[in-house]
């Protein structure tokens, strides 16, 4: 059982949400070696998984939500990352622990370096961001990609380590 956050969690207080999270293991196993688990999930998430459109949700309905056996790769051994609601007025980027499951609409990097950590907080990604995002909604609120805005972002190169340890100094106060 883990907390949970969703985009508004991050931008105001959280709301004490859980989840289960039972990746790995069968039905079987679930009703075997956690018998409680399984009565509760049984009763409250099967019968909302069986009118599902999705054939994935409907036959393992005892999984919470989507796999992601990529993020659960790239989390493993860290002990916090960086998160951002995916879409938001402002941009901001802050660490979470990894005993906290994001929303699917709450964009998660993979690292504990706050020298990342400032680069994206900082006014050229916010600025790239918002060029190479896209926008939604009413508000026009700005969209945030992993694979755009993220990973095609021109990293700075050859940055000496004593700049590099200013700027996670400055990201770990920013946090």
């Amino acid at each position: 059982i883990f907390d949970y956050r969703n985009g508004r969690d991050l931008a105001s207080r959280p709301r004490g949400v859980k989840l289960i999270d039972l990746y790995g293991l069968t039905e079987e196993q679930v009703r075997e070696g956690y018998p409680a688990v399984y009565q509760h999930i049984l009763t409250n998430v099967k019968p909302h998984r069986e009118l599902n459109n999705r054939a994935s949700y409907r036959e393992n309905w005892w999984l919470f939500g989507e796999v992601r056996s990529e993020m659960r790769k790239a989390l493993r051994g860290l002990s916090e990352y960086i998160a951002t609601v995916h879409t938001a007025k402002h941009r901001v980027f802050q660490f979470m622990p990894t005993t906290i499951y994001p929303d699917s609409m709450v964009v998660s990097i993979a690292t504990e370096d706050r020298y990342i950590l400032g680069i994206v907080s900082s006014y050229v990604h916010v600025v790239w961001s918002a060029a190479t995002g896209a926008r939604l909604g009413v508000g026009d609120d700005l969209r945030y990609s992993n694979s755009i805005c993220f990973a095609k972002f021109p990293f700075p190169a050859d940055v000496p380590e004593q700049l590099k340890d200013k700027i996670r100094a400055e990201a770990e106060a920013l946090d």
